[in-house]
């Protein structure tokens, strides 16, 4: 597999894993990312979304898999940002100590995933081995938030639902390609 397309389809898991749900696409016209989203998604755990995230208007218009993996870098770290603004307002109720430390714990990994989605989105275009280790630095506490709200037997399923894929997520930081390559 190609290294940039190995990076695509870590990014879809990742992308994946933080969408709250998924739902159906209806398109005109298929344009060319809209034609390797089956490829890339064919492993992912929501495929609605994942050939969603490449039928955005911006996957669209991606010339190469540089600009298409920085599309959905962007899209990751927008989801990432709407799970951490719903933990940040949980947090404001009043609840028990145990449970706040849980939604601090998922604040904290949710800014990371938010951080490195947004770095990354960049960092492809100069840098793209670095670029899938800030991806793949993701990995190091997406366990966090889950044992966490565990631990406080915290029931909050927008929470749940933004974490599920990630336990099962078996990616490896392979990718050291060139830059800008085509579709």
């Amino acid at each position: 597999m190609a290294p940039q397309k190995s990076l695509m389809i870590m990014m879809i898991c990742l992308l994946i894993s933080l969408s709250a749900s998924a739902t159906s696409i209806a398109t005109p016209k298929l344009s060319l990312a809209q034609k390797l989203a089956p490829k890339v998604c064919k492993s992912s755990i929501k495929k609605d979304l994942c050939i969603k995230t490449l039928s955005r208007p911006e996957a669209l218009l991606a010339k190469n898999w540089t600009q298409l993996t920085s599309v959905v870098m962007k899209f990751g770290a927008s989801e990432a940002r709407t799970a951490l603004n719903t933990i940040i307002e949980m947090a404001k109720k009043p609840c028990p100590p145990a449970k706040l430390k849980a939604l601090k714990e998922c604040k904290q990994v949710f800014r990371d995933f938010f951080d490195h989605f947004d770095l990354a989105s960049s960092q492809i275009f100069y840098d793209p081995p670095m670029a899938s280790y800030t991806i793949f630095r993701l990995f190091d506490g997406r366990n966090d938030c889950i044992n966490a709200m565990k631990a406080a037997n915290l029931q909050a399923p927008q929470i749940a639902t933004a974490n599920a894929s990630q336990k099962s997520s078996k990616i490896s930081p392979s990718f050291i390609g060139t830059k800008n390559s085509s579709f």
